[in-house]
């Protein structure tokens, strides 16, 4: 989760700081002279958790900080160099991957509760739940729930007020039909109810729609089925007509036989 990561940065920068500010104190105990940024950024422990977390997130050019420390322990610059590239190219990419994730979980959510709100409560969809069940019902409708059809749809399409409705939602006629499509099993014309078709409409609207890529499977899926069945009939007259061959062969073989005799 994004609050175990922050603790494990704050582990490592503590680590990390621990061992910066051993290397400049052991540097000042050796030395006489007092360098002023040296205290300035490592003169403490809060000072180098301060300095270590301005470089890491832009607030000042670490390369200041690596020219400091060059000068008390190359051993120490390369530790920072080690610390700053794991943090910009690890750590840094792990706590945004984990934050897009917390983001796309939360739209997900707030999409399901959306579109249920906006089924119960937009003016707008309950329009269009009554437009299309005016002319759908029928005696059987009324007894087993209302379904819709492509061409009970596609009748309703010739209404620019349905045209309209469907627009505010982002979707296209050729999208509602890719949506029957995918629900097509053999020959039969699928049926949905009303409620359901809306549901799904409404689950649908992006800007990179998920009716585009299943439509896109589902119409690899029905080729390679034809290919197979194409394949399939090819081999049935290859076999059908070595029969024949073998039949026809047996034939001359015994008019032979006759005719010798």
């Amino acid at each position: 989760t994004l609050m175990w990561s922050l603790v494990c940065v704050c582990l490592i920068s503590a680590a990390m700081g621990s061992y910066f500010a051993w290397a400049v104190a052991e540097h000042l105990a050796e030395t006489d002279g007092v360098n002023s940024d040296e205290v300035k950024y490592f003169g403490s422990m809060l000072a180098i958790l301060a300095s270590l977390f301005q470089a890491t997130t832009g607030g000042m050019d670490w390369r200041d900080l690596a020219d400091i420390l060059a000068d008390i322990s190359p051993f120490a610059c390369l530790i920072l160099y080690a610390y700053m590239s794991m943090m910009m190219y690890a750590v840094m990419n792990i706590l945004t991957g984990i934050c897009v994730s917390n983001a796309n979980r939360a739209a997900e959510d707030d999409l399901d509760l959306s579109t249920e709100e906006m089924l119960q409560n937009n003016a707008n969809i309950q329009l269009l739940r009554s437009i299309l069940s005016r002319k759908s019902s029928s005696s059987n409708d009324r007894d087993e729930g209302i379904k819709l059809t492509w061409p009970k749809l596609k009748v309703h399409l010739g209404n620019p007020k349905v045209r309209t409705l469907f627009k505010k939602i982002d979707l296209e006629p050729w999208q509602l039909r890719s949506f029957f499509t995918l629900l097509q099993n053999g020959n039969e014309e699928p049926e949905v109810a009303i409620d359901n078709f809306i549901r799904g409409c409404m689950r649908l609207r992006c800007h990179v729609k998920n009716i585009d890529l299943m439509s896109a499977l589902q119409e690899t899926k029905t080729s390679d089925s034809q290919r197979h069945a194409e394949l399939q009939c090819l081999l049935n007259r290859v076999f059908e007509m070595i029969s024949k061959m073998g039949q026809r062969n047996e034939f001359l073989q015994k008019q032979t036989h006759a005719w010798n005799l």
